[in-house]
């Protein structure tokens, strides 16, 4: 690893920063040869490189603007939780600094540190890792949300934030399927909905649900046995549970009760769900 870092700051005149290390080691652990981890090193590098200079902190590109962009999308998402950190004593850019510049890897176990580049990796092209980097880091604090409101003590939420990662709450495809989704939303539809609009995010799923409403109702009319069907409505079922989930964390106590209320898995009638 020495002898990595040593050739890659020499080649591209770079100094050796801390955090380097840590993306050397995730790949040296897996593909076990020095060369091959030289090169996916680079590779890697060469869309991180400018977190790592000083000369471009504070440019679009530099890692105080990515920092920024975190914090806005936070307050996108999950709007709780970002007042909640503001009100406190929370060093978001110091934390932040180090879940950009390793990728998590300091912060999750290895095994899902493997499984989530491997998804980081291979969903994103034209140089978006890095991007895409922001949205795992927006949705790993909106997987964290509850339980870290819930802890009283401005020390005991950062404690439960910066542990997150290996505590026995944390899945880590629950974090990808977060960042997936926000990654789709930013790249594809962010610009039909203003930054910081009352509502970006619930006008666009207004629109998401029109569009599956139709490709539902075109998928029950194809099939022709009770079985797939049933699947299909069951599917159904647990989509509308995760929505509904999803609405009530945006309300008040209030609001979740009376939402609550009206918000019980569909029937399992299937012609009443055909026809809903």
């Amino acid at each position: 690893m020495i002898r990595i870092l040593t050739v890659y700051c020499e080649l591209n005149g770079v100094p050796y920063v801390q955090g380097m290390n840590e993306i050397l080691a995730v790949l040296y652990f897996v593909l076990q040869d020095e060369c091959d981890s030289f090169w996916a090193f680079n590779s890697i590098m060469h869309q991180m490189r400018d977190l790592f200079t000083a000369e471009v902190d504070s440019t679009n590109e530099g890692i105080y603007s990515r920092i920024d962009h975190l914090r806005r999308l936070l307050a996108d998402y999950d709007f709780r939780l970002s007042k909640a950190l503001e009100q406190t004593d929370f060093p978001f850019a110091t934390i932040a600094m180090r879940w950009l510049t390793t990728l998590l890897a300091f912060d999750l176990t290895l095994p899902d540190t493997i499984h989530l580049w491997d998804i980081m990796i291979q969903a994103t092209s034209n140089n978006q890792m890095m991007l895409f980097a922001t949205h795992v880091c927006v949705g790993y604090l909106v997987d964290m949300s509850a339980s870290v409101r819930s802890e009283q003590d401005d020390h005991d939420m950062v404690h439960a934030i910066c542990n997150y990662g290996k505590s026995a709450n944390f899945n880590v495809d629950s974090i990808i399927n977060q960042a997936l989704s926000i990654h789709a939303f930013e790249t594809m539809l962010r610009g039909e909905y203003t930054p910081g609009s009352d509502e970006p995010l619930l006008e666009a799923l207004g629109d998401a649900v029109n569009v599956a409403k139709d490709k539902i109702r075109v998928a029950l009319e194809s099939v022709n046995t009770a079985q797939v069907k049933e699947d299909m409505v069951e599917k159904i079922s647990v989509a509308k549970t995760l929505v509904s989930n999803w609405l009530t964390s945006f309300t008040s106590s209030d609001s979740v009760t009376s939402l609550d209320q009206k918000s019980h898995p569909p029937s399992n009638d299937l012609a009443e769900v055909e026809h809903s």
